[in-house]
């Protein structure tokens, strides 16, 4: 008996995609915000079979069409990092890790990085590591306070998100 890939989805919107390092090999997840306005993780360990678990992202209630941005880093203590617009307005991270999942099953919000334009469906992440050693994490929408141009929330692994703004011409 064959599944759909969106369960309870009639339709899926955004999707963003990392690969894992896991014991075993390759962990390929994907992230989709579908029409249930819930972030579903379609998790993979072998995209050959196209076996697949869907699993719900729990956190704050996501902006409708909210993008969604990923990033994945690590070697002996695989990280995850999922951001996307909630329906307030704020831009939210939650994570996952290796060692956290031992102790404390699925994803944990963390998190409100910033302040999102309502409507707005420009965001990235990028991530910067060596193995397990990070070096910085960027995100980046559109702000209310500037939405003229970039707004970027970046860590660099300890204290506080940090906040900068591009500026408002390109040269």
């Amino acid at each position: 008996m064959s599944k759909p890939i969106f369960p309870p989805c009639a339709m899926a919107g955004q999707m963003a995609s990392i690969v894992l390092r896991g014991q075993s090999g390759l962990l390929w997840r994907t992230y989709t915000l579908c029409s249930d306005n819930k972030i579903h993780q379609i998790a993979m360990n072998d995209p050959n079979t196209l076996q697949f678990v869907d699993n719900l992202i729990g956190g704050p209630t996501p902006m409708p069409n909210s993008p969604i941005a990923a990033v994945s880093w690590g070697v002996t203590n695989f990280q995850a990092r999922l951001f996307y617009f909630t329906e307030d307005c704020k831009v939210q991270e939650m994570y996952y890790t290796q060692l956290l999942a031992r102790s404390i099953p699925g994803w944990e919000v963390t998190s409100t990085i910033g302040d999102v334009v309502p409507g707005s469906v420009a965001l990235y992440a990028q991530v910067a590591a060596n193995g397990d050693n990070l070096e910085e994490v960027r995100v980046g929408y559109q702000s209310p306070s500037n939405p003229e141009t970039i707004t970027e929330s970046y860590w660099v692994g300890v204290g506080p998100w940090k906040t900068r703004t591009y500026p408002k011409e390109m040269n």
